[in-house]
């Protein structure tokens, strides 16, 4: 089953043929293949640098095939007279555009296209390109166009083995199948299908954020305003509860007012001993090793006054 992109429901689609194309497209290649549906292009067309826009009806990518562009005609009946192509309508045959040049067209536009998106990693001679038309509601007769070849038509009676009829359409574009590299492959699959977002700027969330910091709560409203009422005020909280933003706060509303401000921080106080609910260390006393002898305690002389210890000493004199 091929990977289609989008990748929905062919009942979903809006015109019929291009959905019986759809269906058949996913059911009958492999999975090595990639189809987009309804591919629109926008290119410079002329030297004057004028835009010309374009829409494919399928694009095919293959590793090994290269790029292949579908174009899809309904209709009851379509014919090809005095070079023109018309469609038969309830009030005649009418012009349209001739499908193998729309094919064509959208075929040299992907290619110039992926030849400049890739930077010349992925040319044109590198790899097997070409087109066809897909007729799902009609059979033809006669002779062909003479810019037609029998193998880029697909008419309905090809519908039912549309996978080989789409693999014959590649061969008629190449001797020999020409392999792209994995790296060449992906720089042609990023070109096609190049990845493009769109993010919102981070500056409005920024200043959103900002004002939703700068709000003071009721209380701390409440607070500020008493440091105008007094000159001298404490405030106490939790951690977190904004007292360093108040006296920031307090000190930018001086300094506007041309008063001298000062703030001091104190660094947070320093537990002494173990934190509650550790363990104490054992404070039992530990007995001395079994070859260690335990030496006496000198014994202290009582201590005397200073009157008496003036006598002695001139009796010993």
């Amino acid at each position: 089953m091929a990977r289609m992109f989008p990748d929905v429901d062919p009942a979903q689609l809006e015109h019929r043929p291009e959905a019986t194309v759809y269906a058949a497209l996913r059911e009958q290649l492999g999975a090595d293949y990639s189809v987009l549906h309804s591919y629109p292009w926008l290119r410079p067309a002329r030297a004057d640098g004028a835009l010309a826009e374009g829409e494919a009806d399928f694009v095919i990518l293959h590793p090994t095939r290269g790029l292949l562009v579908l174009e899809v005609k309904g209709g009851e009946e379509l014919r090809y007279e005095g070079h023109r192509w018309q469609r038969r309508t309830g009030d005649g045959f009418v012009d349209i555009k001739n499908p193998f040049e729309q094919a064509r067209r959208n075929k040299y536009a992907l290619l110039e296209m992926v030849e400049e998106r890739s930077g010349g990693r992925v040319r044109r001679d590198q790899l097997v390109y070409g087109y066809a038309v897909v007729l799902p509601e009609c059979r033809y007769e006669g002779a062909l166009p003479a810019d037609v070849d029998e193998r880029i038509v697909i008419a309905a009676q090809r519908l039912p083995h549309l996978g080989r009829a789409i693999e014959r359409a590649y061969d008629r574009w190449t001797a020999a199948p020409t392999v792209l590299t994995p790296s060449q492959y992906g720089h042609l699959t990023d070109c096609i299908m190049p990845k493009f977002r769109v993010m919102r700027r981070i500056g409005p969330d920024i200043a959103n954020a900002s004002d939703a910091i700068l709000e003071l709560t009721e209380t701390q409203a409440r607070v500020l305003e008493g440091f105008f009422a007094h000159p001298r005020l404490l405030v106490h909280g939790v951690a977190g509860s904004g007292k360093t933003f108040l006296a920031v706060a307090r000190a930018r509303l001086c300094a506007r007012g041309q008063a001298r401000a000062l703030r001091v921080l104190q660094p947070p106080a320093r537990r002494v001993g173990p934190r509650p609910g550790a363990e104490r260390p054992d404070r039992r006393r530990v007995p001395p090793p079994a070859d260690r002898a335990e030496l006496p305690r000198p014994r202290r002389r009582p201590l005397e006054n200073g009157r008496a210890a003036r006598s002695r000493q001139r009796g010993r004199s």
